[in-house]
């Protein structure tokens, strides 16, 4: 998978948009399947009781020859593992800032 992802700040909060890359952008490899069908986003709103609402939505067509049923399953399992591993991860950032973000 080769992709593009801008971010930007509104009233909102924070998103971040990912979509599939041109295949021109790197050469195809030999033995591989290339998943070209990609468009997610995550979105992160500060809420009023110092939480965050963070939604994450994400399609990908893998193509090759795996089933549907198969698919559905391990990216639901690959989301709640994310979720989970920012729930653990997040706590050590949270004394940091980024220079172009403003809160």
């Amino acid at each position: 998978m080769v992709t593009y992802s801008k971010y930007w700040v509104d009233d909102y909060g924070f998103t971040i948009e990912i979509n599939d890359a041109p295949e021109s952008s790197l050469p195809i490899q030999e033995g591989y399947i290339r998943i070209t069908d990609v468009d997610a986003s995550w979105n992160l709103q500060k809420l009023t009781n110092g939480t965050t609402l963070i939604e994450y939505k994400a399609y990908a067509d893998p193509g090759g020859i795996l089933p549907d049923w198969l698919m559905n399953k391990l990216s639901t399992q690959s989301a709640r593992a994310t979720f989970n591993n920012l729930r653990d991860q997040l706590p050590k950032y949270q004394r940091y800032s980024h220079p172009h973000l403003k809160e």
